[in-house]
């Protein structure tokens, strides 16, 4: 192995090991303490190592003279088969064990989590449509299957390839749990992206161009990728429920008193800590309101017999539309996962970070207050 191939393969190696350390440090404390948790950390690692070999799956047949002299030509291609198979079997992986997992937390059927996914998290039909068309490339790309097809035909059917990454790729940050609050893991996979990106344009554009217009005009396959690129935006775009807008940052949730619910939303004088009654043998203690950009969230807890039996909303962020919107989205499916967690410690709503963070942080002071959790 001559000593370019050497460094290549060790800055694979090391990349490979940097994805999964921004994984593991992006855990939360509480991740495997339930199977619901670990099958959605597990399905997380194997969607970004699968993303990741997908990415180096892009650079392995871009014919560029550096990597043609290191390894050669036949190396190559064996690599990127091999590659590929992996690559679709992590992401198999990954759309699995997420949906499996957040129907286990969600105490939902798959079916049904499936469609919560597709319905408000942004970016998930598009990923869906990417990762259809990746199934079908690989299942085309069987030697018994890709012989039969003249090569003109595999070779444009092949650019197919950019569409799928183009369509799934993008949701990971938008609504990746490992992207939240985690500057250096999106300036990383932005940083990892945009030098692919660079790598494609220069090895690849010019020869694809060649091949579409090498006849005079756009082979079929050509034609069929635009026409499904334009098809899916318009279908991924389209919102047959409130859908949920991506919050741009980041920030902790800011503590205030115990409020009642007014009309304007807003937030009673303080009080210095969260207070507790018992009614009919339930006990119920209002939690502390914690501000964010977008208004107040608080909430009140009833307990029977020590165990969460409901969360009701007393506050929710609605200082603008978008965040009434999120709010009577996501306020469900956060009751939903505190009684199924029994605890504060649940998996947020991704797109739907601040609400969610306050929420929790408003649950947790109720719990405190009564007791159930170590401050």
């Amino acid at each position: 192995m001559t000593r370019l191939a050497r460094m290549l393969v060790a800055l694979f190696l090391v990349n490979a090991v940097a994805v999964v350390v921004i994984w593991w440090v992006a855990l939360e404390p509480h991740t495997f303490g339930s199977l619901a948790g670990g099958l959605n950390a597990a399905g997380r690692i194997a969607g970004l190592v699968g993303t990741y070999l997908v990415l180096v799956q892009l650079i392995l047949r871009t014919h560029i003279p550096w990597l043609l002299s290191a390894f050669g030509k036949d190396a190559l291609k064996k690599w990127h088969t091999w590659n590929a198979y992996v690559a679709f079997g992590l992401i198999g992986a990954h759309v699995v064990l997420q949906v499996v997992g957040y129907a286990l937390q969600d105490r939902i059927d798959v079916v049904s989590e499936l469609g919560l996914l597709v319905a408000h998290y942004e970016g998930m039909v598009l990923g869906i449509a990417g990762f259809v068309l990746l199934a079908g490339l690989t299942l085309i790309a069987i030697d018994p299957i890709r012989h039969r097809l003249p090569w003109p035909t595999w070779r444009a059917l092949h650019l197919y390839t950019y569409v799928a990454i183009a369509l799934s790729v993008p949701h990971m940050i938008a609504t990746g749990s490992d992207f939240i609050d985690a500057p250096i893991a999106v300036a990383y996979w932005t940083a990892l992206e945009v030098a692919v990106l660079v790598i494609l344009v220069v090895a690849r554009v010019p020869p694809v161009w060649r091949i579409a217009t090498a006849a005079g005009r756009p082979h079929p396959a050509i034609v069929a990728v635009g026409a499904l690129v334009i098809a899916t935006y318009l279908v991924g775009t389209v919102r047959l429920s409130p859908a949920l807008p991506v919050e741009l940052a980041v920030a902790s949730p800011t503590p205030r008193g115990t409020a009642q619910s007014s009309p304007a939303s807003s937030v009673a004088s303080p009080r210095p800590s969260p207070t507790a009654s018992v009614i009919t043998g339930t006990t119920v203690v209002v939690g502390l309101g914690f501000e964010t950009p977008y208004g107040t969230a608080q909430v009140r807890l009833l307990l029977s017999d020590g165990r969460i039996a409901d969360v009701e909303p007393i506050l929710m962020p609605s200082a603008t539309r978008q965040s009434r919107t999120i709010s009577s989205s996501v306020e469900p499916w956060l009751r939903k996962r505190a009684i199924a967690a029994q605890s504060a410690q649940f998996e947020i709503l991704s797109g739907a970070t601040y609400t969610s963070r306050a929420y929790m942080a408003s649950l947790e002071s109720a719990l405190r207050a009564a007791g159930l959790e170590q401050p």
